[in-house]
C-alpha cells in the first residue's frame, strides 16, 4: 500500500501532474522489466479531492484543459522552457499506464456547494500561493497579455476554486475521455438527509455530486464526508473490491 499526499490548497491539475511523475518514477524504480503484475495492475483509492486526482490518472486530456486556460498555443506562450515543461505535465497527458481500477470515496464529481459558500471563500482566500508560483504566474500574465482566462489572470486557482460547480475545469473534467479499460467503483456518503441542491449528502458532497456513471459498484455509507473513508463498512468494500480485483489462492472471486 502507498499512500500520495498533496496540500489541499494546491489545484487538483498541479496535484495530479505530481502523483503522475511518482507513479512513472515507481515503475521506473521497482519494475523496469514491467514483469511484477502488482505494479502492471495498479488500483488507486481517492478520498474527496483525491478522487479527482485519481480520476486524472486515467483521462485523455485533448485540448480540453488547454484550451479553457489560455487562447493561444502552449508553443506560442512567451515563458521559460522549466515553466513550459510544468504547463505540459499540468494540461497535456494521457491516462497512466497500469492504473487498471479506480476506487472514488465521496468525491465531489460535480464539485460542491461549500466550495461557493462563505466558509469556502474564506478558506481560498486563506491558501497563499509559494513565491515561485507567485512569480510564474505574474510571469505569464505580463508576458502574455490577453492571453490567459480571468481565472489565472488573477492567481493559481486553489482546489477550492476548482471545487465549485460552475469551475470551468470541474466541466472539463467532466468531458475527459476515460481509458476505457479502467474499472470504476464509488463509495458515496449519506449522513444527511438533504443539501443545498436538494439530494442526500455527507454534509460537503451531495449524492448528485459523487455520483459517476459506468462504475460495476456503488455504496452508501451513513457516514460525514471527513470520516467517510475510516469507516468499517467503507474499509470492508475496498477489500471486496481488491479482492476481486486480485483474488488470493485461498479466496473465491466475488461476482
Amino acid at each position: 500500500l502507498w499512500v500520495f499526499r498533496y496540500p489541499t490548497g494546491q489545484g487538483f491539475l498541479q496535484s495530479a501532474a505530481a502523483l503522475r511523475q511518482e507513479l512513472r518514477a515507481a515503475i521506473v524504480s521497482f519494475d523496469p522489466s514491467q514483469t511484477d503484475s502488482a505494479l502492471q495492475n495498479i488500483v488507486l483509492v481517492g478520498h474527496s479531492m483525491g478522487g479527482l486526482i485519481s480520476k486524472l490518472q486515467v483521462t485523455y486530456s485533448d485540448e480540453l484543459i488547454w484550451s479553457r486556460v489560455a487562447n493561444k498555443p502552449l508553443d506560442e506562450i512567451a515563458t521559460t522552457e522549466p515553466t513550459r515543461a510544468l504547463l505540459t505535465e499540468a494540461c497535456y497527458f494521457d491516462p497512466t499506464p497500469h492504473v487498471t481500477r479506480v476506487i472514488f470515496i465521496a468525491t465531489p464529481h460535480q464539485g460542491s456547494l461549500e466550495a461557493s459558500g462563505l466558509i469556502g471563500h474564506t478558506a481560498s482566500m486563506l491558501v497563499q500561493p509559494s513565491a515561485e508560483q507567485a512569480a510564474m504566474q505574474q510571469q505569464l500574465i505580463r508576458d502574455n497579455p490577453d492571453t490567459f482566462s480571468s481565472a489565472i489572470e488573477r492567481r493559481f486557482p486553489t482546489s477550492i476554486d476548482m471545487l465549485k460547480p460552475r469551475s470551468p475545469l470541474l466541466d472539463v473534467l467532466r468531458q475527459m475521455r476515460l481509458n476505457p479499460c479502467v474499472k470504476l467503483h464509488n463509495v458515496i456518503g449519506v449522513s444527511h438527509p438533504l443539501s443545498f441542491d436538494g439530494s442526500p449528502s455527507d454534509g460537503i458532497v451531495s449524492i448528485n455530486s459523487a455520483t459517476h456513471p459506468d462504475c460495476l459498484s456503488v455504496l452508501a455509507v451513513n457516514s460525514k464526508h471527513a470520516i467517510v473513508h475510516r469507516t468499517l463498512k467503507a474499509s470492508y468494500e475496498v477489500l471486496r473490491i481488491l479482492n476481486q480485483h486480485c483474488p488470493t489462492p485461498n479466496s473465491s472471486r466475488v461476482p
